[in-house]
């Protein structure tokens, strides 16, 4: 779990609250910002096929696009080998 420090401001005495990554000297000033940033490091999203993982959950269903061939619904782990097979999924999901 990363800390948050603080950064005064130019000209008022209020401090501004940061958002610190505690891997790498990156900081932001807002809790999504860190949380995105933190995915660079940690790559939570896993192809079910291979041992690729990546930041961004977009990243994932590219890789597995081009490298498998397959379709990958990014609020579950279904896997489509058709454009219609997929779209039949999000479909039945939504």
């Amino acid at each position: 779990v990363c800390n948050t420090g603080a950064a005064s401001g130019n000209l008022k005495p209020k401090r501004e609250k940061r958002f610190t990554c505690c891997y790498c000297p990156w900081s932001g000033a807002d809790k999504w910002g860190l949380k995105r940033h933190l995915n660079t490091h940690t790559k939570p999203f896993v192809c079910l096929l291979c041992d690729y993982k990546a930041a961004r959950s977009e990243r994932l269903a590219t890789h597995v696009l081009k490298v498998h061939n397959k379709r990958a619904c990014n609020k579950c782990s279904f896997l489509g080998d058709t454009q219609e097979e997929f779209q039949a999924h999000i479909n039945e999901v939504q």
